[in-house]
């Protein structure tokens, strides 16, 4: 009998994300963050509508700069902001001509206790246009939606190991 090799997890490696238990992240949270115990209750999701012509990155910003001020998303600690889906298109990204379907769009903040919020890496952005070029590139500058763009976002806590 051949013996299977891989994780051998515990219920214990298991943490609370936007409510569901999920495996913690490896590959994209750097070594100095880590994540806070979760309950669902600590955690928030919320769905935005940006409109035709408003800059993403701008309105994304302004939510997680707000939502420090909501006694929902007020823990004590500092939280995670991050995207967890986008439907919609944007205009020119990256200096490219046209209007481009949006693949998907990631970008993650941190929301400390203070209100301040500071981008935590850069955005990524993958999305096509009509004559089948995909473009998956950082966001550099303006991101405007070309029609309305329904965004996810979510916030959990975490921890600092400095």
């Amino acid at each position: 009998m051949k013996k299977k090799r891989g994780n051998d997890s515990s219920a214990n490696d298991f943490i609370w994300v936007l409510g569901l238990r999920a495996p913690p992240p490896k590959k994209m949270m750097p070594v100095n963050v880590v994540l806070a115990e979760k309950k669902p209750e600590e955690t928030h999701r919320d769905f935005l509508t940006i409109d035709q012509g408003q800059d993403i990155r701008e309105e994304v910003l302004t939510y997680f700069q707000n939502s420090t001020n909501n006694s929902e998303n007020s823990y004590g600690h500092r939280r995670m902001g991050s995207i967890l889906s986008a439907t919609g298109s944007v205009l020119h990204p990256n200096s490219n001509e046209g209007s481009y379907k949006i693949n998907y769009l990631l970008g993650r903040f941190i929301i400390f206790e203070d209100g301040q919020v500071q981008q935590h890496e850069s955005w990524t952005i993958s999305c096509f246009g009509s004559s089948s070029l995909v473009i998956t590139d950082e966001v550099n500058g303006r991101l405007i939606a070309a029609e309305p763009v329904q965004v996810i976002v979510g916030t959990f806590p975490i921890n600092s190991s400095t």
